[in-house]
């Protein structure tokens, strides 16, 4: 009522309605009461209601609380699931104009440009705070997060595995896991059809939970995993006898499968990345879990040598080159 202090309305009720606005969700015929709220399917398809709805914790209340009282007033459908995340710290402080310590935009291109998009991207996501803890921006963490994760495993192994498929095979032609019995050729403790849809299934799992170190992690686990095959086979011996060539094709056909599935596992996360492996190699179509059978490398086809994470030099907090 006019002049009663008892009662508060927030500014925030009007920016949380941007979230239907903005979608055209409140365009609709003239009533006498003013704009009737549109329910068209056209205005809904897509983007309301959220499946997932994501904002910083020190806002959640007004998420998990006072948008899903508008929602029911307006007989609208709330978000399926609301999800409140951490801060990004700095040197175990939270990032305030009076510090000073903020990573402005400036820094975070110099990063981007110095680490590749996909590179600085990769770090945000995993070392991010879409869980519940504060994450802090570190320069160091960023150059060994790129280097363990893209340059020295998944970026070395793409490139030593199809070097050795474009040496031993003319114009890079993918050999076969099939022996001329026409059974596949398997090592123990490397059932890499299970091995895959085990990871890959992980991965899924921790993607709904937005746990995303974990998810990364699952991916990654799989070229580390190539590696491990590759040194205990050792296929650059097996280039060598004649008498291995079955055996040869079926390692290097492996490898190259396991990782091709890795890659279409991290795509979310490096995506102009894996557009770049798929130009090297096919990395099939269709869903997400048609991509990720066994089986997606047609032998015969062609892959090229890559190299797509080079080794780079660590840049300090500010997202300059070290000096001295």
């Amino acid at each position: 009522m006019p002049g009663d202090d008892t009662h508060v309305i927030y500014v925030w009720i009007d920016a949380l309605l941007n979230y239907i606005t903005a979608l055209n969700l409140a365009e609709g015929p003239e009533t006498n009461v003013g704009v009737s709220i549109c329910r068209s399917e056209e205005g809904l398809k897509g983007y309301w209601p959220a499946s997932l709805h994501v904002m910083a914790k020190e806002i959640s209340w007004f998420h998990a609380v006072i948008w899903p009282a508008l929602l029911l007033a307006l007989e609208l459908p709330l978000p399926e699931r609301v999800h409140a995340h951490g801060f990004w710290i700095r040197e175990g402080r939270k990032m305030s104009k009076s510090l000073g310590n903020f990573v402005d935009l400036e820094v975070m291109k110099r990063f981007s440009d110095h680490y590749g998009l996909d590179g600085f991207r990769y770090y945000l996501l995993t070392e991010g705070p879409v869980g519940s803890q504060d994450a802090n921006f570190s320069a160091s963490r960023v150059h060994e997060v790129y280097n363990t994760d893209l340059a020295n495993t998944l970026g070395n192994s793409l490139s030593r595995t199809t070097a050795m498929v474009n040496k031993y095979y003319s114009d890079g032609a993918i050999p076969s896991e099939i022996s001329t019995a026409g059974k596949r050729i398997t090592w123990e403790r490397f059932d890499w059809p299970e091995l895959t849809a085990g990871a890959a299934a992980d991965v899924m799992r921790h993607v709904e939970d937005l746990e995303l170190p974990k998810a990364t992690m699952a991916a990654i686990g799989i070229v580390a995993r190539v590696d491990l095959f590759i040194s205990e086979t050792e296929p650059f011996r097996m280039a060598k006898d004649d008498l291995k060539a079955e055996e040869l094709g079926a390692v290097l056909y492996q490898c190259l499968e396991a990782l091709r599935i890795a890659c279409v596992l991290l795509e979310p996360f490096i995506p102009e990345k894996i557009i770049e492996v798929g130009e090297s190699m096919d990395l099939g179509t269709g869903s997400l879990l048609e991509r990720v059978e066994w089986g997606g490398l047609k032998p015969g086809d062609k892959v090229k040598k890559m190299n797509i994470f080079p080794r780079v030099s660590p840049l300090n907090d500010q997202g300059l080159p070290l000096v001295g």
